[in-house]
């Protein structure tokens, strides 16, 4: 009985960090994912429009991975492409973002960038790795 009470609390532990980073290995798949979708849905029509970066974002669908809309953004620097063709861009999210960086022409990129904070659930391993991990996922296509 005395192996016992010195061996399960540790068995615990391990089961519990498990989770833990099943969580995080979980929450960086699910938006790598929706980073894929997200881009798949800028390149079918792209427009530089504010219609169309909230359907970029609502494109993005993360079960059990809490982002909201100003984790969804695009290549670092504004969109200068479309302000020497005469557009502007108007990206009310997130204006120091970018995610058509080379215009909506065809052959230019698509940008989308997304980053979750995943909270682990067992305290002693949260003290020890730091609480938190972030994941990022960035997905790059081509306009056809």
């Amino acid at each position: 009985m005395a192996e016992f009470a010195i061996v399960m609390p540790l068995l615990l532990l391990l089961f519990m960090a498990l989770i833990d980073f099943g969580r995080v290995v979980y929450a960086q798949h699910t938006i790598a994912e929706a980073a894929r979708e997200a881009a798949r849905v800028a390149m079918v029509t792209p427009a530089d429009t504010q219609s169309k970066f909230d359907a970029i974002r609502a494109a993005v669908f993360t079960p059990g991975v809490a982002v909201s809309p100003s984790q969804i953004v695009g290549a670092p620097g504004a969109c200068t492409s479309f302000a020497s063709s005469g557009n502007t861009y108007d990206d009310t999210t997130s204006p120091t973002t970018c995610f058509y960086p080379d215009g909506t022409r065809s052959d230019g990129r698509v940008v989308v960038r997304i980053s979750a904070t995943v909270t682990l659930l067992t305290p002693i391993v949260s003290s020890i790795v730091g609480g938190s991990f972030t994941v990022q996922a960035q997905s790059i296509v081509y306009i056809q």
